[in-house]
């Protein structure tokens, strides 16, 4: 399950869009054992069990964390944010109108394959440079032959294993629940 491959990563990256450097450094200091996860979830909007479960694992793992995913500050994630708040205004254009509702869905679903789409595309350009940046904080994992990376993301970034298999990486792909009660 998701726990063993945690454990047997030398570095995880999950899947985190919109983060800041403030996030990095919530999830870093769980890793570390300086924050518990219940401070980070009190201040999350309706935590899953889901999220209280992979933070758990991550407590006091001293396990190497980086994102790859679009930054807050990105133009990409600004766009995208407004049209989560674009679509249900649309809806009071619809009026009943099943064509208008089918266009405008049709729309919403272009926009959101293009942004995740482009998303990818960032994280592949990124995952060697965030790499590199966490062998040199932690130096002992140049002296590996070989890096584990968990990359935690979900099942609509499975062309993410397409791009980077077409690079000659070893890629080793798994689908979990997030109702999976167990993480063992």
């Amino acid at each position: 399950g998701f726990r063993q491959r945690f454990e047997e990563a030398d570095i995880f990256i999950p899947e985190q869009a919109g983060w800041t450097q403030k996030s990095i450094q919530e999830i870093m200091d769980i890793s570390n054992g300086k924050k518990e996860p219940e401070e980070l979830l009190r201040d999350s909007f309706m935590p899953s069990s889901f999220q209280k479960e992979i933070l758990k694992i991550i407590y006091r793992s001293k396990k190497p964390i980086t994102f790859i995913d679009v930054r807050e500050d990105n133009p990409l994630w600004q766009e995208h944010k407004s049209f989560g708040i674009e679509m249900p205004l649309l809806s009071a254009e619809m009026q009943g109108n099943f064509d208008v509702a089918l266009e405008l869905i049709k729309t919403k679903i272009i926009r959101d394959a293009s942004f995740h789409k482009a998303r990818e595309d960032l994280m592949i350009s990124q995952l060697g440079t965030k790499i590199e940046q966490v062998i040199k904080e932690h130096s002992y994992l140049a002296q590996k032959k070989e890096l584990k990376v968990l990359l935690f993301l979900g099942a609509f970034h499975s062309r993410i294993h397409s791009l980077l298999t077409e690079q000659g990486l070893k890629i080793n792909t798994n689908f979990i629940q997030q109702e999976e009660k167990s993480f063992g």
